[in-house]
Formats: structure tokens, sequence, C-alpha cells
């Protein structure tokens, strides 16, 4: 196994900036080390079965990641060239510069109440709980969206988008599903086809399944979403479309194969990103069902 590291040029996409490096690499099919890819990408994958909406069988297949497509090669043992951001030339890392109280009428996103509550001695208690004013009259905040990237003509395992982002809250980039809140008007179906594209680029052709009303952190907050599942086929080879972005907005989308979810997020563990607990829970089942379907010895 060969591995070559040099610099190679800079991006002139608006939503990649920087420069690259490229590494050469010779290897077996399914066979990339981690000094040859230091961040989450494709690679190869043997079979994977979806349940209970999906079920594929795919063959082994190796990939080409370039900022902008991710391209089949047919070779069994090919040389591959991956491009990654390089943190040289890039732009400066995110941050929190300074934190201060707030009063909740100056807030805009985010009010913080308190209620009166009776447990069931007939106790009086008090709750304090922040809320989300922007709520629409549909009684949802927010859109999870669960992306299942697929090859009709079985070119590639299937896949997922997961997003990159900084967190002011926590202080951290965080590895997260697409995800964005309700308009007024809309409901949770037609939104989470909204932010998929505007956060990837990548047009869902409909919705597989939305999830019952979920809770994340029902002791501090009464913010609610759905998870939208939606279909994103490809004819043949998986390409990365460009983002629509938002001014003001810093996201970087990576494709990962749903098979390796759990895989690529210790990863990010490593790297120093923080996981979204929701993508960490789906992973978390992806790699319970396979371990469930494998065959005892």
């Amino acid at each position: 196994m060969e591995v070559e590291t040099k610099k190679t040029r800079r991006s002139s996409s608006p939503q990649v900036q920087g420069e690259y490096i490229s590494r050469h690499v010779t290897a077996p099919r399914g066979v990339l080390p981690a000094s040859a890819a230091p961040g989450p990408i494709a690679s190869s994958i043997g079979m994977l079965s979806l349940s209970p909406a999906t079920v594929a069988v795919l063959r082994p297949v190796s990939f080409s990641l370039r900022p902008r497509r991710l391209l089949q090669h047919a070779r069994p043992s090919a040389r591959r060239t991956i491009y990654i951001r390089s943190r040289a030339g890039t732009m400066p890392h995110s941050k929190v510069v300074a934190v201060e109280e707030l009063a909740s009428p100056e807030a805009k996103w985010v009010k913080l109440k308190k209620c009166r509550w009776q447990d069931p001695e007939g106790t009086e208690r008090l709750w304090e709980f922040a809320e989300r004013p922007t709520r629409s009259s549909s009684g949802v905040d927010a859109v999870a969206i669960l992306a299942l990237l697929r090859s009709e003509s079985d070119a590639f395992p299937p896949s997922t988008i997961i997003i990159e982002q900084f967190r002011p809250p926590v202080n951290s980039y965080v590895v997260e599903l697409p995800a964005g809140l309700i308009n007024e008007g809309e409901g949770a179906e037609e939104t989470a086809i909204r932010e998929l594209l505007e956060e990837t680029g990548f047009k869902a052709s409909g919705v597989v399944e939305t999830s019952p009303l979920l809770v994340a952190d029902p002791g501090m907050t009464s913010a609610n979403m759905k998870l939208v599942t939606v279909d994103v086929p490809f004819p043949e080879k998986l390409e990365m479309p460009a983002q629509q972005l938002d001014p003001g907005e810093f996201i970087t989308a990576r494709i990962v194969e749903l098979g390796k979810l759990r895989a690529e997020l210790k990863e990010y563990e490593k790297k120093g990103f923080v996981i979204d607990a929701r993508l960490d829970h789906l992973a978390s089942g992806f790699e319970l069902t396979k371990k469930l379907h494998q065959p005892k010895p």
C-alpha cells in the first residue's frame, strides 16, 4: 500500500475555500488507511440490510472522493486521489468570544418560561424550561432529515448525508443530520425537502416515512421535531451537488455510507467534534441491526 501526499490546488467553489491536499493511494479494494483519509469518506462495503423501509444488497465497489463529485472506479485495485480541505488557507476557526445574560424579552429564538404543575400526590411544583417562540401553527418546531442516497444500478452502497457546523451553545463543531425550522404554512415533509436542498444541494424524489412527534431534551425544553426520511435516487454514479446556503450559514456536507456511519462518528470524536445525540442513536440502531443479523457461530 502506497500513500503520497502533496498540496495541489485552491478550490473555486464559494462553499469550499482554501487549499486542498491530494493523497494518492494505491491499495486493494476496501482498504484505505486512516493516514490516507483523515476525514469521513466513502470507500467500500459488502452487504447492508436496511429495515424496515429499505432493503438493499450491493456488491463491493471503490470510490474516489473529490470536492464536488464521487466517482466509481471499476478496477478492484486502483490509484485513488482524495481531496480534503487543509487547515492552511481555510476560513478562520469559529469560537465563542463572549457570553452574557440575556433577558427573556430581548430573546428572538428562545424564551425562558416557568410553569406550575401538579404531581400525582396533588402537590404543586415549579419547573423552568426553554421554548421556541418560532413554532408554527402546525405545532411542530423543526425537522431532521435522513436522506437515503441509493443507486438504481447498484453502483454504490446505500449512503446518507451528514453535516458539520459550529454550534455556539456548546462552543464546538457538531456532526449532525441536516435539519431546519418549519415555516408557517409548511408541513414537515415540505420543510425536509427544502432544507435538504439548501444545506446539501441534494433534491429528494419523495418521502419514505415521517416519524411521530419527537422531543430531545424534555426536562429542559418544550422544543419538538419530526424525523423525515427522504429518497434520493441516482441512476448510476453519486455526485455531490452545490449547496444553496443562506448568508451566515457555514455548513459542510459529507457523504457517508450507512454501513460505516458508526465508524465515521468514532473518527469524528477522535478529532474533537461533538456528535449530535439523534445522529448517534441512529448510528447505534444501524450497528445493532447489523449485529443481530450476523450468523451465529
